[in-house]
């Protein structure tokens, strides 16, 4: 519906086995799940594209996966990427994303990994952020959906049946006497 309401008479696509990336005349967009994409990977570098945009894009932040390979092979004039947890992990979660969208900003994978190493890491963090500071669109619920009441956390205790602590118990011996 929203593809309609802003790109009426786009051509909507849903990557699955069979397809090729044959475009047809006009507007025409491709939709795609990590795991097509990657079963894709053979037919990626023939196609090009206007634009990618990588919804929930953390799922490339390991360089190594295949998922992240097939998604570097993507051909476009303007990428995106999409996420609400460019870092979750380590640092190198940002370099892979900056990878796809910028190759070259963050430095080569090796300098970047050693700069890990001899940096402290409030100071590398701090050189990270104003690297990509202009590249990064960062909102927040207040910004976008205001409407939204605050957040509310409740912590609610949940006991143990005895069945549950029994085998806890269990599970803690076994693990202290093979430590």
């Amino acid at each position: 519906a929203e593809i309609d309401r802003f790109f009426p008479g786009c051509e909507i696509e849903v990557l699955k086995n069979g397809h090729d990336f044959v475009q047809k005349p006009g507007p025409h967009l491709w939709l795609s799940s990590y795991t097509q994409l990657r079963r894709h990977k053979n037919l990626l570098d023939k196609a090009q594209f206007g634009y990618v945009v990588l919804d929930e894009a953390q799922f490339i932040k390991n360089p190594e996966a295949k998922v992240t390979k097939a998604c570097q092979l993507l051909k476009a004039k303007h990428r995106l990427a999409l996420t609400g947890t460019p870092l979750e992990n380590r640092y190198l979660d940002v370099w892979t994303l900056f990878r796809f969208l910028m190759p070259g900003l963050l430095g080569v994978r090796r300098h970047f990994e050693g700069s890990l190493d001899i940096h402290a890491m409030e100071a590398l963090g701090e050189r990270i952020r104003t690297q990509i500071a202009p590249f990064v669109l960062r909102r927040t619920k207040k910004d976008v959906a205001s409407e939204l009441p605050p957040k509310v956390e409740v912590d609610l205790m949940c006991p143990m049946t005895d069945l549950q602590r029994e085998e806890y118990e269990r599970l803690s011996k076994e693990g202290l006497q093979s430590l």
